[in-house]
């Protein structure tokens, strides 16, 4: 008998700015905020990563989203950046994090 287990993956996670121009689709990755993430977690950007979004909601919680990182014109617009597709992922809401 065979048995399958889903296993949960710990993407990088990053911030981005939920209230930004493009969101909840396509989360921008130009931020101050997500520079120090990944200073802090020594990482640079790469096409095709995947990454876990999130942004400060309140004292209490944060948001999440997985996406894959993006370079390029961010679909429908003449944006071009590093951004995360979003799209299809769900929005989470989660225990805030004392530290990244």
């Amino acid at each position: 008998m065979l048995a399958f287990f889903i296993v949960s993956m710990a993407y990088p996670r990053i911030y981005s700015d939920y209230n930004g121009p493009y969101q909840p689709d396509f989360m921008l990755l130009e931020y101050r905020g997500t520079h120090k993430d990944l200073d802090k977690l020594g990482l640079t950007l790469k096409d095709g990563m995947m990454v876990t979004v999130y942004d400060e909601f309140c004292e209490v919680e944060d948001l999440e989203a997985d996406g894959i990182v993006r370079y390029g014109i961010i679909p429908g617009t003449k944006t071009k950046c590093w951004y995360a597709d979003t799209r299809g992922s769900e929005i989470r809401y989660v225990k805030r994090r004392e530290a990244n």
